[in-house]
């Protein structure tokens, strides 16, 4: 925010709130990819392993691994989530 501040010293206090709100979305949007392709890489991994032991579809389902790994994905989902709408009020 300094930054703008300092870049154009006659911006309004709305346009410099305004231009902050934007940054914080596209900041939070990066982290939201990241997180996404971060848990699909370990998850692809993991389906690849099932696929291997040649693991049946009610076995994967069943299986303590992937519940865990699911629960960890709706967590960071459902923070995700929360931070989303604590910026955007």
């Amino acid at each position: 925010m300094r930054e703008i501040l300092s870049h154009t010293p006659s911006i309004s206090r709305k346009a410099l709130f305004t231009s902050g709100m934007n940054i914080g979305k596209d900041i939070l949007g990066t982290s939201a990819n990241t997180l996404f392709f971060a848990f699909f890489g370990s998850y692809l991994g993991l389906l690849i392993w099932f696929k291997d032991l040649e693991y049946s579809l009610g076995e994967i389902v069943n299986s303590k691994v992937f519940n865990a790994e699911m629960i960890t994905i709706l967590c960071a989902d459902l923070e995700l989530h929360w931070q989303f709408r604590l910026l955007l009020g």
